[in-house]
């Protein structure tokens, strides 16, 4: 395996075994596709009114307020959501993010931040991770199925 992987931006870390997972399968024009998922946060118990098992949301983080998830991406995911969203008969999804933020040195609550479409301040990120305050669409909010 020579040079950078093609899928991997330059401001991501190496990871050995993700760049041999790549480059041992086909492309995606050739119908493999490898995705990695940033965050996956869960809340539960009694401080946020959930039992042991909680709500999940997935997260996609990305440098730059205008950098999008990409064809690949938005396909793979979009899947994953609807499959969620159409099995979760208890509630327990609250969908897919997209965290987009323009700080490359250390994290102050001065930072503003993106989620999908709304902007806040760091401050507004912790309220939103741990209670869902302010309230943001999940990306495909339109596809959302009830449940």
């Amino acid at each position: 395996m020579s040079g950078d992987p093609e899928w991997r931006s330059k401001d991501q870390p190496s990871d050995p075994l993700r760049d041999f997972i790549r480059s041992a399968l086909p492309k995606g024009p050739n119908g493999f596709v490898v995705e990695d998922l940033d965050i996956v946060t869960r809340s539960f118990g009694f401080m946020y009114g959930l039992d042991a098992k909680g709500r999940v949301r997935l997260i996609e983080v990305k440098f730059g307020f205008r950098t999008e998830i990409g064809t690949s991406k938005e396909m793979t995911f979009g899947l994953l959501d609807e499959m969620l969203r159409r099995g979760d008969t208890e509630g327990r999804y609250d969908g897919y993010y997209v965290l987009r933020h323009e700080c490359a040195g250390e994290w102050t609550m001065d930072e503003r931040v993106k989620i999908n479409k709304s902007m806040m301040t760091a401050d507004g990120l912790v309220g939103w991770l741990q209670t869902g305050e302010p309230y943001v669409d999940p990306l495909w909010a339109s596809r959302c199925v009830a449940a």
